[in-house]
C-alpha cells in the first residue's frame, strides 16, 4: 500500500539509512530526501487508488512522477486495478497477493447463507445500509455480517463480530457478497472462492457474479441467482493455481536477482549527481596531488560506480 494520505510515512521505508540523522533538517529546508539505492517496490491496493482518484490534477501529477521515477517496480493486484492505475498515469505489473490459506470445498450449509464483510470503520465504503436492506428483502435467506464489533441477531441477520476461525466461518456460509464503493482484490474473495463458495463482487474476474450497481433490487436478484447453484469446484482449482503462495514467492525472488547492466543504468547517474552528499570527500585535498599526476586512461577504477577519479 502507498496511501497518499500517509505518503510521508510510506516514503520513510525507502530512505537511505545514512540520511536518517539529517531527516528533520531535510524537511525543514524543503530538500529532497535521498532514497536508498536498494530495490524499491510498491504494491498498490484498492484504497491507494481510491485516494489517488480524489487528488487534484496537480497533486496527482506530482505523485505520479514520484512513483514512476523513484521506484524500481510498481505492482497492482489484478486487471481492474491495473487499468485504474494506468488511467492515473501509473505503469504497473500485476502481482496478486495470495490468500493466507486455501480452504476445503465442503458442502454448503442446509440453509443458503450469505456472508457480508461489515467492519466497524468506513461503513459507508462497504454500503452496510444497502446490505441490510438487501437482507430485509430476502427473509428466507440467512445473512452473517462479520468483521465488526457488533454481536447478536436481528431478523435473518446474524452479527458475528470479528472472525477468529475463518475455516469454520466459511464452512457455515454459501456465498460472499462484497459490494463496496471501491475495491481492490480482497483476501475474503479469494478465500471464499478457494472453498468453492459463490461470490457476488463488484469487480470483473473469473468465477464471480459481477454486479457493479449498488442497488438493492439488483443485489437481491444476484443472490437469488446464486442460491440455486452448487459448489464451484472449478473456482477452487483456479484460485489455487493462479494465486498460489509458491508463484508469489518466486516472483519476489526474481525481483531480487542482480542484473548488473540494468542496475548500473538505473543508478549510476543518480550516484553521480549525489556524490558530494553521499560519499565522504573530506580526504580529497590530501589525495588530490596524487590523482593529478595520474593519466585517467591509465587507471582502472574498481568499485565506485561512476568513476569519481575521472570526474576530478
Amino acid at each position: 500500500g502507498f496511501y497518499p494520505s500517509m505518503a510521508e510515512h510510506c516514503v520513510k521505508v525507502f530512505i537511505d539509512p545514512r540520511e536518517f540523522p539529517k531527516y528533520e533538517q531535510y524537511i525543514k529546508d524543503r530538500q529532497p530526501i535521498p532514497l536508498t539505492t536498494a530495490l524499491k517496490v510498491v504494491h498498490l491496493i484498492g484504497t491507494d487508488l481510491l485516494q489517488m482518484m480524489g487528488l487534484s490534477k496537480i497533486d496527482m501529477g506530482l505523485f505520479k512522477h514520484f512513483l514512476n521515477d523513484q521506484y524500481n517496480a510498481i505492482f497492482t493486484e489484478f486487471e481492474p486495478t491495473q487499468k485504474e492505475a494506468l488511467e492515473l498515469g501509473l505503469q504497473s505489473n500485476i502481482l496478486p497477493l495470495p490468500p493466507r490459506k486455501f480452504f476445503e470445498t465442503r458442502p454448503f450449509p442446509k440453509d443458503f447463507t450469505v456472508a457480508v464483510y461489515s467492519p466497524a470503520v468506513n461503513q459507508a465504503l462497504y454500503n452496510l445500509d444497502v446490505m441490510e436492506k438487501v437482507a430485509a428483502k430476502l427473509p428466507r435467506i440467512k445473512f452473517k455480517f462479520f468483521g465488526g464489533e457488533t454481536i447478536g441477531s436481528k431478523d435473518n441477520i446474524e452479527y458475528v463480530g470479528r472472525v477468529k476461525d475463518m475455516d469454520e466461518f466459511i464452512k457455515d456460509c454459501s456465498c460472499l457478497m462484497r459490494i463496496t464503493v471501491h475495491d481492490g482484490l480482497p483476501q475474503s474473495v479469494l478465500e471464499f472462492l478457494s472453498a468453492g463458495r459463490r461470490v457476488i463482487f463488484n469487480h470483473d474476474m473469473k468465477h464471480v457474479n459481477l454486479e457493479k450497481r449498488i442497488v438493492v433490487d439488483a443485489l437481491v436478484k444476484a443472490i437469488k441467482d446464486e442460491s440455486v447453484k452448487g459448489l464451484d469446484i472449478e473456482a477452487s482449482k483456479w484460485v489455487r493455481k493462479e494465486f498460489s503462495q509458491e508463484k508469489f514467492i518466486q516472483r519476489i525472488k526474481n525481483l531480487a536477482e542482480y542484473e548488473p547492466e540494468k542496475f548500473w543504468e538505473n543508478n549510476a547517474q543518480k550516484w553521480l549527481l549525489g556524490v558530494e552528499r553521499i560519499y565522504d570527500t573530506k580526504d580529497w585535498e590530501e589525495i588530490k596531488p596524487y590523482v593529478d599526476k595520474l593519466d585517467p586512461k591509465s587507471v582502472i577504477d574498481i568499485g565506485c560506480g561512476e568513476g569519481q577519479w575521472s570526474q576530478h
